[in-house]
């Protein structure tokens, strides 16, 4: 590794600290989370295809829907019924679980970091039925 390299691995994992703004931790905003702490933590684990389809989903799907949302905004029953809306879009149940993951992993790292006191995504559930539901739930 080259030190030019090293200067910028070490610049992504220093970018949530130094970005870091006074804001009260609840305020955050979703999207902020997901790109400032959540991210550049969870790269480091990721193989680079993983990444790639992670990132995907998590910018077609959640940020999409939630970028502007401040994070104690977020209820259980909110969150699953955007999950039941998803999968009334004829998503694959794949794709949803993914989402569902997704949401419990983001929230969940929002209490680690004392964002949150409660994970709303936590009893969250992949609908079994994908096909039963309807659009409006």
């Amino acid at each position: 590794m080259t030190k030019a390299q090293a200067q910028n691995e070490l610049d992504a994992i220093l970018a949530p600290i130094n970005n870091k703004q006074d804001v009260p931790s609840g305020e955050r905003k979703f999207g902020d989370f997901v790109r400032e702490v959540y991210l550049p933590f969870y790269r480091r684990k990721w193989k680079l295809s993983t990444a790639a389809t992670n990132e995907d989903r998590l910018k077609r799907h959640l940020l999409s829907e939630f970028d502007e949302r401040t994070l104690n905004t977020f209820t259980r029953d909110g969150l699953q019924t955007f999950l039941d809306t998803k999968a009334a879009a004829n998503l694959s149940f794949s794709t949803v679980d993914h989402l569902r993951w997704d949401l419990k992993q983001i929230f969940g790292m929002a209490v680690a970091e004392g964002c949150l006191a409660r994970n709303p995504a936590a009893l969250m559930f992949t609908p079994k039925e994908l096909a039963t539901l309807s659009p409006s739930v």
